[in-house]
């Protein structure tokens, strides 16, 4: 019995030891890696680093070179990425609204969550038929504002549907 709790005792202080030494900053230099495959780049006025996650604060983001969005403030930890305040360039933001929260959990199925005043989305992965579906639920008094982009998606009921074979 008390090798067995010994066991245990040192099982469980690797993996607190792996979570806290665990390099954060190298997960979001990979991301960033392939992030660049699709020219898209991200870069932040300060970056932290902390046992749990990893934190950039006041970032942008770039696709080919032009300015997109403004992030406030992007977390990176080993159970999810969670983004907040996301406001686009001004020469976006007909096209797309402001999002409070975006959350992206580590796991296949319902793994993404974006929460807006215009509206909610939900994404769902499929590994089997290797796909990528967004439901996209906008509020009753913003599907006019955004007409652009809801044209783009197609129309499932009362959500828009993106999706993406990969």
């Amino acid at each position: 019995m008390k090798k067995l709790l010994n066991f245990l005792f040192l099982f469980i202080l690797f993996i607190i030891s792996f979570i806290v030494f665990f390099p954060k900053d190298k997960l979001y230099f990979l991301l960033e890696k392939e992030l660049l495959n699709y020219n898209i780049t991200i870069k932040s006025q300060s970056m932290e680093s902390n046992p749990f996650n990893f934190k950039m604060k006041n970032s942008t983001i770039y696709l080919s070179g032009a300015e997109v969005a403004k992030v406030n403030d992007f977390t990176i930890s080993l159970l999810g990425i969670n983004i907040n305040n996301i406001k686009p360039a001004s020469s976006f933001k007909d096209m797309i609204p402001n999002i409070d929260n975006v959350k992206i959990n580590y796991k296949t199925g319902d793994f993404l969550d974006i929460t807006s005043k215009a509206g909610k989305a939900i994404g769902n992965i499929d590994l089997d038929n290797n796909n990528l579906t967004i439901k996209i639920k906008p509020e009753k008094n913003q599907i006019n504002k955004y007409s652009k982009l809801l044209r783009e998606l197609k129309k499932d009921g009362e959500n828009y549907v993106f999706k993406y074979n990969f």
